[in-house]
């Protein structure tokens, strides 16, 4: 994803790339300390999600935190996610040659 990022022919730039990469970063941090959950929680507007009796029972000690976050599972999901708002892409599309698919102010 990252030498995407990079690529000026699909809308990347090297800045594009250190900026995606220092906010992902930052997500990571945030994600390590409970307080950085709970602002994320807060932020992203997450919520328990409707819990089944076998997710209850595979959770063990994952589940005895604070918030949706606290639970490694979700922790996974919520980057999971994050990480696909960045479609990686090889080449520019044959529509509109040379549009990519994010604009990181790339020249």
């Amino acid at each position: 994803m990252a030498e995407s990022l990079r690529t000026a022919s699909v809308g990347g730039s090297d800045a594009c790339e250190a900026a995606v990469r220092s906010a992902f970063a930052a997500l990571g941090q945030a994600l390590d300390d409970a307080a950085g959950r709970r602002r994320l929680e807060q932020l992203f507007d997450v919520c328990e999600e409707g819990s089944s009796e076998e997710s209850s029972e595979d959770a063990g000690d994952s589940m005895g935190g604070e918030g949706p976050l606290d639970d490694e599972r979700n922790r996974v999901k919520f980057s999971e996610v994050a990480a696909d708002v960045f479609p990686v892409r090889a080449r520019p599309s044959r529509v509109g040659q040379g549009s990519g698919v994010w604009d990181c102010g790339a020249a």
